[in-house]
């Protein structure tokens, strides 16, 4: 992950950059830019920025979510069940209703009525897919459907975590 940014700060300022959700801190940065080569676990991950001088240190400035580290080797597959499933799962509310998905014991879920259309997302971590190669992909759906009303389930893919740039359905 390379971080850039610009600001008017004075002569002399450093900055701290925090990593989230890990805590990974690292100070006396003196340039604009930084380049985090410390990554241990794929994962999704936010970075603050605090500039920082012998008189005070500036309000965090916090990054996108952005997913880092290698990617998952095939065949692979998500604990759905278990604690780890919240550090492979990137939950996004794309409406901004307070409906998502999310983590219980019997799995991944959403509620959805009538009144709200469940169009959030969940980002797993990046798999490496190569070229030429078949990939098979199974998941089960349980929806039970009110009053024989559609649903309709998508499975894309796309190289980050913006919506937007998944093409293939």
């Amino acid at each position: 992950v390379v971080l850039t940014w610009t600001d008017n700060n004075p002569e002399g300022t450093q900055y701290r950059i925090t990593r989230a959700p890990d805590g990974y801190s690292i100070s006396g940065i003196t340039g604009h830019t930084y380049r985090d080569a410390e990554i241990a676990e794929p994962g999704f991950y936010t970075y603050s920025v605090c500039a920082y001088n012998d008189f005070s240190d500036s309000p965090e400035t916090t990054s996108n979510t952005v997913v880092a580290g290698q990617p998952l080797q095939i065949p692979c597959s998500f604990d759905l069940k278990g604690g780890a499933a919240k550090s492979q799962w990137l939950l996004v509310d794309a409406n901004q209703d307070k409906t998502t998905w999310t983590l219980s014991p019997q799995g991944l879920s959403y509620f959805c009525s009538f009144y709200n259309d469940a169009d959030d997302w969940a980002f797993s971590l990046p798999m490496e897919l190569l070229p030429d190669v078949t990939y098979r992909l199974r998941y089960t759906v349980n929806c039970q459907s009110i009053l024989g009303s559609k649903e309709d389930f998508r499975m894309t893919l796309g190289r980050d975590v913006a919506p937007e740039s998944h093409k293939q359905t």
